[in-house]
C-alpha cells in the first residue's frame, strides 16, 4: 500500500488471473480504517468491507512482479487545462441559470421549488396519476405554469405536468444548483497529483452539451 490513498469512487481490479478484470468500488473509507466498504464496480451491487491490505497502487511488486493477490488501483487520469476550465464553465453557467431562476419578472422569490398535486385522496395521500403543478417560493405561492383560463366561462385547467417530471425539477431547485456549481469549482483544481474526477467532467459535459470536453 505505499504510496496509496484510498478515495470513495477509486475503482481497484483483482490482481487474480482467475478472476477476469473483476474490481471493487470504494464507496467509503475513513484514513486509518483497516477496511473500506466497497461495491462490485461493474454493477453496484453487493455492499461489503475489504481489508485495505488487500488494495495496492499497481499491479507490480516494487520488484516489478505481477501481483497474484489482492486488488491493484485502475488509472483512470484526467488531466490538463480542458477538463478544469469545463468544470468552471459549468459551474459559470449554472450559476447564471440558477441566479436567473431564482426571481421571477416581480421580483418574487423563486429559489426553492415544489410540487403540489392536483388531487389529494380522501386519506391524504397525492393521485399522482392526475399530475401536478410546479410552485416556487418561500411559501409555495408563486406558479412556475401559467395560462389564461379558457371555456366559455373563463374556466380552464391550469397547467401541469406528470408527478415524475415535476418531483425531478423540485429536486433540482437553484438552491441545488448553486451548491453543484460550488462543487464543480472546488473539483475543477484536480486532487493532490492534478487529477480531475471523472464522475465531475461527465457532469461537466452533459450540462454543457459536450462529450469531447
Amino acid at each position: 500500500m505505499t504510496d496509496l490513498t484510498i478515495r470513495a469512487g477509486q475503482i481497484y481490479r483483482s490482481c487474480d488471473p482467475r478472476d477476469d478484470g473483476r474490481g471493487v468500488r470504494i464507496v467509503r473509507y475513513a484514513p486509518g480504517d483497516a477496511r473500506a466498504l466497497v461495491v462490485d464496480a461493474d454493477t453496484g451491487k453487493r455492499t461489503r468491507p475489504l481489508l485495505v491490505a488487500q488494495l495496492h497502487a499497481s499491479a507490480t511488486t516494487t520488484s516489478g512482479t505481477p501481483r497474484r493477490t489482492g486488488y491493484a488501483l485502475e488509472a483512470r487520469p484526467v488531466t490538463g487545462t480542458a477538463p478544469a476550465a469545463a468544470l468552471r464553465a459549468t459551474a459559470d453557467k449554472l450559476r447564471t441559470l440558477a441566479a436567473a431562476a431564482s426571481v421571477d419578472t416581480s421580483g418574487r422569490s423563486t429559489a426553492t421549488w415544489s410540487v403540489r398535486y392536483r388531487f389529494i385522496t380522501a386519506t391524504g395521500e397525492p393521485r399522482r396519476e392526475h399530475g401536478c403543478y410546479l410552485d416556487a417560493g418561500p411559501d409555495g405561492h408563486v406558479q412556475l405554469l401559467r395560462s389564461g383560463s379558457t371555456g366559455p366561462h373563463g374556466r380552464g385547467t391550469r397547467p401541469h405536468m406528470h408527478a415524475q417530471h415535476a418531483e425531478y425539477i423540485a429536486a433540482m431547485d437553484p438552491a441545488v444548483g448553486l451548491a453543484l456549481a460550488d462543487l464543480l469549482d472546488d473539483l475543477s483544481d484536480g486532487d493532490d497529483e492534478g487529477v480531475i474526477n471523472p464522475w465531475a467532467l461527465a457532469v461537466a459535459q452533459q450540462l454543457l452539451g459536450d462529450t469531447d470536453a
